[in-house]
């Protein structure tokens, strides 16, 4: 195997353990925002929260580039993530 064919699948295995690990990510977060929001006794509680935290924040400052509009599709997901959809 070249040294390039042994760098794809090390890229393979590491695109997999990033799904991986993004999926238990979601699953976790939905299972504990569902019970936070279960325990406050109003669905989107934990959601309703954090966008209000967002709202009083200023902008995010990231350590890597990213494009103009990528802290909105962020917060988007977190909220998302968290029981409240658009």
């Amino acid at each position: 195997m070249s040294g390039l064919e042994q760098k794809i699948d090390e890229l393979q295995l590491c695109i997999k353990e990033l799904q991986l690990d993004a999926h238990a990510s979601r699953i976790a977060i939905t299972v504990l925002s569902s019970a936070l929001n279960s325990i406050s006794g109003k669905p989107g509680h934990l959601a309703e929260v954090i966008e209000d935290g967002m709202a009083l924040s200023g902008p995010m400052q990231f350590d890597f580039p990213v494009e103009k509009d990528y802290e909105t599709k962020l917060n988007a997901k977190v909220l998302a993530l968290l029981s409240k959809q658009n």
